[in-house]
């Protein structure tokens, strides 16, 4: 089981991030369970294994239908999967694997957007032109008093978990938004889907999107 801390708490706390650069930083790895290299842009000389998958990343809006009446605005956040090996054609041509990650627009679904978008608007853009040790040094000057042992993959790992205990994703919901392949969430199942998420994860994002709709306050309590 992984350890996190209290929901509520640790929202209270990031959202009390003085500096709007750190805060929307440690908003944008937390809401989409990224891994550094994914946002990032820049790589140290000497970080001879990190690549800067943020010069991948795009965004867009998008509506959702919850129903004949109903739309829910989304935010779409596409980005490159670090870690995983191109193994088709199209994934070559890329020269990536891409996943999508949706969120909820509306503050009452979720707060943590007003942010992002606020960034957007003011640089067109979610990467950042950091390295993965400025990162690093980012969100443990930050949020070490919240956690001391705090790295930037514990966000990943916090999001994950709150996804499963607070929105009740599934294995393929969380194998959609990991970026991770069929194979690693699922073993040896035998499951009728491409084992390469760039074959079917840009549009599997609204598979999850309905457990997302949850009034921030109910979660809160």
């Amino acid at each position: 089981m992984i350890k996190v801390p209290d929901f509520k708490r640790m929202r209270e706390y990031i959202d009390h991030i003085p500096k709007t650069r750190d805060r929307v930083l440690i908003k944008t790895m937390y809401l989409g369970a990224f891994r550094v290299s994914e946002i990032t842009t820049k790589v140290s000389p000497s970080d001879t294994k990190t690549h800067a998958y943020g010069k991948h990343l795009t965004w867009k809006l998008e509506d959702f239908k919850v129903n004949r009446r109903r739309k829910e605005k989304a935010l779409l956040i596409i980005s490159a999967i670090a870690k995983r090996r191109l193994k088709t054609k199209k994934q070559k041509e890329l020269g990536f694997i891409p996943k999508v990650i949706s969120i909820p627009v509306m503050p009452n679904y979720e707060p943590f957007t007003e942010d992002l978008l606020k960034w957007i608007k003011q640089y067109g853009t979610l990467s950042f032109p950091l390295t993965r040790r400025s990162v690093h040094r980012i969100v443990k000057q930050n949020l070490r008093k919240l956690e001391p042992k705090v790295n930037p993959q514990k966000l990943r790992r916090w999001r994950l978990r709150h996804l499963v205990d607070k929105y009740q994703f599934d294995p393929y919901d969380l194998t959609i938004y990991s970026g991770w392949s069929v194979r690693h969430n699922f073993g040896s199942e035998d499951l009728r889907v491409s084992s390469h998420p760039g074959t079917y994860f840009l549009g599997a994002w609204q598979k999850y999107f309905p457990k997302l709709l949850k009034p921030i306050h109910d979660l809160l309590r």
